[in-house]
């Protein structure tokens, strides 16, 4: 399964970051690794600036 993460500007979508987020998912998604082959991950700051 493959997992791409997209965040907003005010998120630094690091390795560090990424790599538990990628550990939980993968195991918690595991049983259904066989109808999944691809997640994606949308993450928005919500205490950010908002423009509107």
């Amino acid at each position: 399964m493959k997992i791409q993460f997209n965040t907003d500007n005010n998120i630094k979508g690091s390795e560090k970051f990424r790599e538990p987020l990628i550990t939980m998912l993968s195991e918690e998604l595991k049983r259904f690794s066989d109808q999944i082959s691809r997640l994606e991950v949308y993450l928005t700051d919500e205490t950010g600036k908002k423009t509107e």
